[in-house]
């Protein structure tokens, strides 16, 4: 189902697909918090068992204006001792994830950072064609 959803809800749906997830999983999201980035390790670790990949693009953490780039390093190496492939990028990288290629969240909302103080959205796409 194709749907758009808000900072406030979206959060299920996503964890919902995440767990659901057969090939791979690409989040790309500017900012990390520590909180999101402990969840969703737990959360991709049985898909990862499973033979999912997944690999997360983060903005260089030393580029980040906001957050503490030693902290930052530290979430990107626990996520790295997890077995997920980290990247990063010099320019701040949007806010999307796709899974099993398929699959399209797109938005305002940092997956696994901070959501912003004004109400960001997030659209919900799943391509049926590419399955």
């Amino acid at each position: 189902m194709n749907a758009i959803y808000d900072s406030e809800n979206y959060a299920d749906a996503f964890e919902r697909d995440l767990v659901e997830a057969d090939r791979e999983i690409l989040i790309s999201s500017p900012d990390l918090t520590a909180e999101k980035v402990e969840r969703f390790v737990r959360l991709v670790k049985c898909r990862q068992e499973a033979g999912v990949q997944v690999t997360v693009i983060t903005e260089v953490p030393e580029n980040n204006i906001f957050g503490n780039a030693e902290f930052l390093h530290s979430l990107i190496r626990r996520m790295k001792e997890e077995g997920i492939c980290v990247r990063t990028a010099e320019e701040m990288p949007r806010c999307f994830a796709v899974i099993d290629r398929s699959l399209v969240w797109q938005g305002g909302v940092n997956l696994l950072g901070k959501e912003d103080a004004w109400e960001d959205n997030l659209i919900r796409v799943r391509e049926v064609e590419m399955m």
